[in-house]
Parts: structure tokens; C-alpha cells; sequence
């Protein structure tokens, strides 16, 4: 079929297209299929109370609860499993590819990753030891998504500065995307001795592993463009519309770079729930809700958020038909490839999120054109 681009809303239609309008100040044709959009589900690692009972589980309990999680994702039809990594905070996840490793025994066919991997704060050569360990334990299902992360604690820890990690961000995925492929790697940078002729052990499955960027800085966006990453966005609080200038960057970039437009790809990730009706989603999901973004959120930039707008707007929260709705709104206005969805968070409890992963399975990825219940 053919469809006119939307200069109004930036947005593309689903399925096969011949485009044709104004983008970035160009003219631009696209002729291709959007593929279908792949679904991950992000344990973040919160360990808050329970809001409504005072309830809290200890940290080991937070990390065993994986292993059921990744078996009902894997059976849901989700497409990947991904852990976040975070350091000195009510986050508990300081190791996600040590706890991959142990999601890797008891799943077979979900992708396994992170979202993120704090890059700036490691060492890119041990980074990719790590992730090719997964790999090799995982039957090639490793990927993995870098970026900075929100807090400066991390950074400071190791006497750098947040504005320094955009500088150490950059210079460290180019060189661990030299890692990950299959060539000895030399190379010379700022902040890490150099290397020369270096091979990762244990090889890898996949050569190379795929590899994200999550980061909104603009020069890892065209960076990434530039190399022919993938880049994902963690739109928590920050409304769709603001997030395709980001998208737009990306999206010349990787055009100058010679690069087809099919080839990109997007994902973002963002907060979610699903139920029955939309009523029972926002009466169950609001009080984690509010509950993780006082916890996490430094009060004065807590002060500053409209808590309740974002809820209504950022977060995807509702009934299937709504969620899938409001999917498709994002997939076809940024042109994702990927969405991401944050579930177990506030302290909600194990029972709901389980809930939550069927009826996403059920209802939510087939109508998404996915897998959909045991990967059918």
C-alpha cells in the first residue's frame, strides 16, 4: 500500500509502505515493511515495600523471583528478558549478567540482556568477557544495552563526574563493539590503557553479540548512527512527543552514514501494566506507581514532576485494548523496532506481575502481531 508521511506528527503506518514527505528538512522516500515490533520484558530491580501492606522482600527473594518471571515471559511469547544494573541504592541488581546466567538454565528461546549496562563505570574488556560468557551458557541468546544510567553517585564513587561519563560513553562503545565482533582488537583511547591484538574469551555464539545504545545524549546518538548500533530510549517521564528529535537525530545520522532505513533500529522502554479493565489496571498499578517515583526520585526533582499527568500519559496503563492502542501509537510515531516494558516495580507484588506477563501473552502481543502465548 501507499502512505503519505504525517509531517504533523512524524508518524509512520504499519505494514508494507512507499513514504514520501518532508523529514529533517529532506525529502525522503522509504520504500520497505516495518517488521513486527519485538517486546521485552525489564526487571528494573526496585525492592520497595509493598504501599498497601508495608511488605518488603529481602534482596535474595528479589533475584529468585527471576527465574519464575523469565519462565512465564519465555511462555507469554515475550521476545526478550532484560535486568537493569544499578549500584548504591534500593535498586538490587548490581550483577545482571551473573543472574542472567542463572535465567539462561531454565529458559531456552527468550533473548537474554540488560537495560542497562552501566558502561561508563566498567571496564568494556571485562564487559565483554561477561556478555560472552552469557552467550556461550545461553545458547547465543545474549545482547546487551549500554548506557549512563540517572545517578551520579555511581560515577562519583569512582572520582568522575556525570558530565565526564558522556566522553568515557562514547570512547568505550566503539571499543567494545570491537569486543564483540571477531577480529583481534588494537586500540587507543582516553580513559583506558590501550590494547593491541586482543581476542575475548570465552568466543562467543554470535559474532558479534548485538549490541544497544541507550542514551540521549547527542553524541552517542550519532555515534551509534554512525557505527550502525541500535538505540534505545528509557521514556519513563518524558512524554512521545519530546523523544522524536531524538529519533530524528538518530535517523539522519545513520542516513548519512550511507546506512538503509529499514536497517535501524529503535526501541524504548517505558513503565507498564495491563488488566481486564482499564478501571482495575490504573486503581491496581497508581499506588506502586507513585510509591517507586517517591522512592527513587531525588526530592527536589520528585517536587518538580506532575506524578499525575505523567501517569496518564507516559505510562502505559490499561485495558488490552488500550495498551496495544497506545504500543502502536509509539511504534508508529518514533518507528520502533522494539518496546520495552517495566512491570515489576513499587513493590507490586509477585502474583500481579505474573498476571500482568499472562495477559500480556494472551491478549496484548498477538494483537501486536508478535508470538503471543507459548511463542505460537
Amino acid at each position: 500500500m501507499v502512505v503519505e508521511f504525517n509531517s504533523s506528527t512524524n508518524s509512520f503506518v504499519g505494514g508494507c509502505f512507499r513514504v514520501a514527505g518532508w523529514s529533517f528538512g529532506w525529502l525522503v522516500l522509504v520504500e520497505g515493511c516495518w517488521g513486527r515490533v519485538e517486546v521485552a520484558f525489564v526487571n528494573l530491580g526496585d525492592n520497595l515495600a509493598d504501599p498497601l501492606s508495608g511488605v518488603v522482600g529481602s534482596d535474595a527473594d528479589k533475584h529468585v523471583r527471576l527465574l519464575g518471571q523469565a519462565v512465564a515471559a519465555e511462555a507469554a511469547g515475550f521476545d526478550l528478558f532484560l535486568l537493569g544494573e544499578h549500584h548504591f541504592s534500593d535498586y538490587v541488581f548490581s550483577s545482571p549478567v551473573t543472574a542472567l546466567a542463572a535465567v539462561a538454565q531454565v529458559t531456552s528461546r527468550i533473548r537474554l540482556g540488560t537495560g542497562v549496562s552501566l558502561l561508563p563505570a566498567r571496564d568494556p574488556v571485562f564487559v565483554a568477557e561477561e556478555f560472552a560468557t552469557l552467550d556461550v551458557l545461553s545458547g547465543g541468546r545474549a545482547e546487551i544495552a549500554v548506557g549512563r544510567g540517572i545517578f551520579s553517585n555511581v560515577y562519583e564513587s569512582l572520582g568522575l563526574s556525570m558530565d565526564q561519563s558522556v566522553e568515557i560513553l562514547d570512547e568505550f562503545v566503539e571499543l567494545l563493539q570491537g569486543l564483540l565482533g571477531d577480529e583481534p582488537v588494537t586500540w587507543k583511547g582516553k580513559w583506558r590503557p590501550p590494547v593491541e591484538g586482543l581476542v575475548v574469551r570465552p568466543r562467543p555464539l554470535q559474532v558479534p553479540i548485538p549490541l544497544w545504545t541507550a542514551s540521549s545524549s547527542p553524541s552517542t546518538i550519532e555515534l551509534s548512527a554512525r557505527l550502525g548500533l541500535a538505540v534505545m530510549w528509557i521514556g519513563v517521564v518524558t512524554p512521545v512527543g519530546a523523544l522524536t528529535g531524538l529519533a530524528e537525530r538518530y535517523l539522519a545520522a545513520w542516513a548519512e552514514a550511507g546506512r538503509a532505513r529499514e536497517d535501524a533500529q529503535l526501541g524504548l522502554a517505558f513503565h507498564y501494566h495491563v488488566a481486564r479493565t482499564s478501571q482495575e489496571a490504573r486503581a491496581r498499578f497508581w499506588p506502586h506507581y507513585k510509591n517507586y517515583f517517591d522512592a527513587v526520585t531525588p526530592p527536589g526533582v520528585r517536587a518538580k514532576l506532575d506524578l499525575e499527568s505523567i501517569f496518564d500519559s507516559v505510562a502505559v496503563c490499561g485495558s488490552s485494548a488500550e495498551v496495544v492502542e497506545r504500543i502502536e501509537e509509539r511504534r508508529d510515531r518514533l518507528g520502533l523496532t522494539r518496546v520495552v516494558l517495566a512491570v515489576d516495580m513499587g513493590g507490586l507484588g509477585e502474583e500481579e506481575v505474573m498476571e500482568v506477563i499472562e495477559l500480556t501473552g494472551a491478549e496484548v502481543l498477538p494483537a501486536l502481531g508478535c508470538r503471543g502465548v507459548l511463542g505460537g
